[in-house]
């Protein structure tokens, strides 16, 4: 009887469980940008199948195509939950979320851009925008730091 009781136990507390799916932290890349593998892959599964996991070939993939297909290297939303006791021993619980804004994302990821190495002061989202020859691939703080502006087809 004791054996039927705790399965029962444990069947109910087992129904109201929650899941969540939790990332890891987003990582700094090596050229300074802001990149979370696992949310990538998980979010985008047909990147997953034909990439694989592998960090740098998701970064890569995310450099090459994500980013002008609008594909998120990270998640939009952080969601945090603290937990206290009170003096009277209850369980509190506090759930805050907070939206990344445009320029957060922005600062945080160091986003890339394209810009012409021959002539034009815009900065574009695809290589291949304005029939560029060999465009330098630079950070958008660098290329705002040398005068560029956002090209009006891809902003």
């Amino acid at each position: 009887m004791r054996k039927k009781i705790i399965i029962i136990l444990a069947l109910i507390l087992s129904l109201n469980v929650t899941a969540m799916t939790a990332y890891a932290a987003p990582k700094t890349m090596p050229d300074g940008g802001t990149f979370d593998a696992e949310f990538y892959a998980e979010t985008y599964p047909d990147v997953k199948a034909a990439v694989g996991t592998n960090e740098a070939d998701l970064y890569n993939h995310y450099l090459q195509y994500g980013k002008a297909e609008g594909r998120k290297a990270v998640a939009d939303t952080v969601t945090t939950v603290n937990t206290t006791k009170t003096s009277k021993q209850k369980v509190s619980t506090t759930s805050s979320k907070t939206s990344v804004t445009a320029s957060d994302k922005n600062e945080s990821t160091d986003t890339l851009v394209w810009i012409p190495t021959n002539g034009g002061k815009k900065y574009h989202t695809k290589s291949s925008c304005s029939n560029m020859k060999n465009p330098d691939h630079v950070s958008l703080k660098t290329a705002i730091a040398k005068g560029f502006t956002p090209c009006k087809k891809c902003y």
